[in-house]
């Protein structure tokens, strides 16, 4: 079970670190079990502290500009593909009735 937390933690250290550089921003990772003295930082226990107190030190209106919920990034998740389903199911609609047009003109459907 330790074995797969650590190999968990280096991905999720492996991903932060490429974010970092892909969108130049700070990223930090820290990870505590309630009742255990053993903590983990990431990239350092330094660096985590700064950036922490950084962003800590920001008024609280800057903190939450882009601030996204978990439950409301799912949610504009959710209605993108509401919007892609209903789209086409729009399409699928005119091609069956472009199909069935086609097939009374040409005399295999009767009405």
């Amino acid at each position: 079970e330790k074995k797969i937390l650590e190999e968990r933690l280096a991905s999720l250290c492996k991903k932060a670190h490429e974010l970092s550089i892909l969108y130049d921003v700070k990223v930090s990772i820290i990870s505590f079990t309630p009742g255990e003295t053993d903590n983990f930082t990431w990239p350092s226990l330094t660096e985590a502290n700064e950036i922490l107190t950084n962003y800590l030190a920001c008024p609280e209106k800057q903190r939450q500009y882009k601030l996204v919920e978990h439950e409301a990034y799912l949610q504009s998740i959710v209605n993108n593909r509401e919007k892609e389903i209903r789209e086409l199911e729009k399409i699928a609609e005119e091609k069956e009735m472009e199909n069935l047009f086609n097939q009374l003109a040409e005399g295999r459907k009767k009405v």
